[in-house]
């Protein structure tokens, strides 16, 4: 039997007003959205999972802002 891990709708650019976290200068409401992701692999490796589909929008727009778009990943 295969097990997979599928997920969507990341959005980790979601950018809303308010706090930001003091190391990383990015809005908690992102660090949010890193931390579940992090949950999200660590459960891919807990369950020993042998496929993980990702079902699209890692960002609202195309376009990313800048703190998103420095890692060199294109869209």
């Amino acid at each position: 039997m295969v097990r997979v891990l599928h997920f969507a709708d990341a959005h980790i650019d979601m950018v809303n007003y308010g706090r930001h976290d003091p190391q990383s200068g990015l809005p908690l409401r992102v660090m949010d959205f890193l931390k579940s992701l992090d949950v999200i692999i660590d459960t891919a490796i807990a369950e020993q999972v042998d496929l993980v589909i990702f079902a699209g929008d890692a960002y609202k727009t195309a376009r990313r802002p800048p703190p998103f778009s420095a890692s060199g990943a294109s869209a």
